[in-house]
This record gives C-alpha cells, structure tokens and sequence, in this order.
C-alpha cells in the first residue's frame, strides 16, 4: 500500500462540535460532492469534494449491497490516484485550523482527516457533519424569539424605526 494511502485510512483523528466548528478561527473544508454543497453549506466552507456524484453513488450502492469493506475498497481505489492532487488543493490552507466535514460525519471526513492529519495540518472533523450543523440551526431557530416592534402612526408621517 503506497504511503499516502495508509496515512489516508489510518493516520491520527480529532473531531469537535458544531458549536466550536462556527469559530472564525476555524477553516471549514466540505468533502461532500459539489452536488452535496450546492444544495447546502456551512456558510463560509470550501467544497473540496472527495468523489464527484457518479463516484458516491456507486460506492453508496456497493456498500448496501455487498458491505462496507467492498465499498471502503472501491472508494480507497478511486481516491489513492488523486490523493497528491487533492493534497496539493488544501497545502494554500496548511497554516490555519481545518475543520472537516461530510454528510454525517463518516468515512469521507474521518479518512481525509486522519490523511491531512499524517501530512501535518492542524485538523479536526466536525462530528455529526452537515447533519449535526442543519440540526445545530433547526434547535436554534425552534427557539429564537426576535422581538416584536410595533410601529405606530398615521400613515406617511415618516415613522422613525
């Protein structure tokens, strides 16, 4: 196995929180397809996706259908011939903290951080990905009560708000 690819499945994790991920320290990099992002994003985030969608479903179908370590075999063959390439597309963020995000926090966010981690930026995963973040939001809004301004007055008299 060429080192990059062991480094990408088995190289050191740190996750955090969406709480602490919405820091403006925090770089957030967005694994997912460019079809994922487009539909929605952590505002702010770069897409660096891992599989275009074609490559996701088949490895998303292979995975139902046969298991997990056909898929995860699949996905490593894939990904193993453009690591350098997708190396070289974050190096420009080397120095700040990345966050690292996909759907649902699984193998794509974890492998690409433990492989970012080997090669020395300093790197977290988001737990829970774009689905704790969405949930993160929904919890937020359920209990957000902007206050109620009444404006009152004859009309055109200039109101002040």
């Amino acid at each position: 196995m060429r080192p990059l690819l062991q480094n990408f499945l088995q190289g050191q994790l740190s996750s955090i929180e969406v709480s602490e991920a919405l820091q403006p320290s925090n770089t957030l990099i967005d694994v997912r397809t460019s079809e994922e992002h487009f539909q929605g994003a952590i505002p702010g985030s770069r897409n660096h996706p891992l599989f275009d969608g074609l490559e996701r479903s088949l490895i998303g179908k292979l995975y139902r259908q046969v298991g997990r370590e056909a898929a995860v075999e699949r996905g490593t063959s894939i990904v193993a011939p453009q690591l350098e390439k997708f190396l070289n597309t974050l190096r420009p963020f080397q120095s700040r903290l990345l966050t690292v995000y996909c759907a649902r926090g699984g193998m794509r966010s974890k492998s690409v951080t433990r492989f970012l981690s080997s090669e020395g930026f300093r790197v977290q995963q988001l737990e829970g990905g774009y689905k704790a973040y969405r949930r993160h939001v929904l919890d937020f809004l359920k209990d957000f009560r902007p206050p109620l301004i009444v404006l009152h007055g004859r009309t055109g008299v200039g109101k002040p708000f």
